[in-house]
């Protein structure tokens, strides 16, 4: 081996394993300080991409859980409003039961029965109007506005007002109205929801004030009329109107509100859980005008009394079923959860076991080539003592 003074071969090897095992011992440093094993996309790229899709995935079921834990309280809030109803219910029962015992006489009916009756229907009307959920009308139907793009004035020839159908519950009907008359359109469920025929199909208003009946049709591409039709959920439907028409749109409850609860990371009904509560005031259950004034009313109130017992438990245990639903949908994306964030934390987590061990000998290996580094930078002084 030739001795030489510009060039210091052994002194660059120590140089390049100095650098090598200090950059270990930083890497090996940083793992145990956050905990990670991938800090950085060099670390591991194809891990990163993984975890970064888990990661992903797993922010998705935390946000489900959430989701089901609002839905399972609006369900509750609903089941509380009914149990008040159903007390209501139990109370007519037991007015209706002594109001049809020979013993009382119409006039005492009248005065000591009757207005607790109809006092109590207002309140079963008043818990079905007010039970609410975020500001969400939960027992009173359909659902009390439309979201629209409509504004006040009038629409130029060929302008069209655009609705989405989801804030439409089974059986609502949606009203157009202008100047020269009302039309009405109603959405049903009837045959399970049904989708247009045509992409370019429409609702088209007719007329626009210059025939004495206004109307509003489904019209294909063809223009034929579709006689009966739906739109499914969260499509858009178009409005079209004449020119120089005042148009506004109104919405009127129906018989249901179909509450879809978010459950999963996907835009179907796998991810989804549908809750339908069907309405619930006095007119609903035949009991807006319940008479116990007499003996043969109160007999027949027996009957009406009864049948909306079975119907009012019919929908708690609709609801009940619900919560039941949701339940075993958060105990499942619970437990997915954990196995997520276990095989995440796999792929992410140091082992801190195994770093620690590496670090104290990544140290011992930079502790030595710096020591070999010192001596070989002293190699050229050899040089010095054959010159002298």
């Amino acid at each position: 081996m030739s001795i030489s003074i510009r060039t210091n071969a052994a002194s660059l090897y120590a140089t390049r394993s100095v650098n090598e095992n200090s950059r270990a011992v930083s890497q090996t440093s940083q793992q145990l300080a956050s905990g990670l094993r991938i800090n950085g996309a060099a670390d591991d790229p194809a891990g990163l991409a993984i975890a970064s899709g888990m990661r992903g995935q797993i922010l998705n079921m935390m946000q489900d859980q959430q989701n089901i834990a609002q839905a399972i309280a609006m369900a509750q809030t609903i089941d509380g409003a009914l149990a008040q109803q159903n007390s209501i219910l139990q109370r007519f029962a037991t007015l209706a039961a002594q109001g049809a015992n020979g013993s009382l006489t119409d006039a005492q009916r009248a005065a000591t029965i009757q207005p607790e009756v109809t006092a109590l229907a207002a309140e079963f009307d008043k818990i079905g109007n007010s039970a609410a959920f975020n500001g969400i009308s939960l027992l009173a139907g359909g659902r009390t506005g439309v979201t629209s793009n409509a504004t006040a004035g009038t629409l130029a020839t060929g302008a069209a007002i655009a609705f989405q159908s989801n804030v439409i519950g089974s059986g609502d009907t949606v009203t157009v109205s202008e100047a020269s008359g009302v039309m009405t359109m109603t959405w049903t469920t009837a045959g399970g929801l049904q989708t247009q025929a045509t992409a370019n199909s429409a609702i088209t208003v007719a007329g626009g004030g210059t025939t004495a009946s206004q109307s509003i049709n489904f019209v294909d591409a063809a223009g034929s009329t579709i006689a009966t039709a739906t739109v499914a959920a969260g499509a858009t439907a178009q409005v079209a109107v004449a020119s120089g028409t005042p148009v506004s749109l109104t919405l009127t409850a129906g018989t249901a509100n179909a509450f879809v609860f978010q459950i999963g990371p996907s835009n179907n009904t796998d991810s989804e859980i549908t809750m339908t509560v069907s309405k619930s005031l006095a007119v609903d259950y035949s009991i807006n005008n319940l008479n116990m004034s007499t003996q043969a009313n109160s007999q027949t109130a027996i009957t009406t009394v009864a049948n909306a017992i079975t119907k009012l438990g019919t929908a708690r245990a609709n609801i009940g079923g619900s919560i039941s639903q949701l339940t075993q949908a958060e105990e499942f994306i619970s437990s997915s959860l954990i196995n997520a964030q276990t095989a995440m934390g796999a792929i992410t987590d140091v082992d801190v076991a195994t770093a620690a061990a590496d670090l104290a000998g990544q140290n011992v290996l930079v502790q030595a080539a710096t020591a070999m580094l010192a001596q070989t930078n002293q190699s050229p002084n050899v040089v010095l003592s054959l010159l002298r």
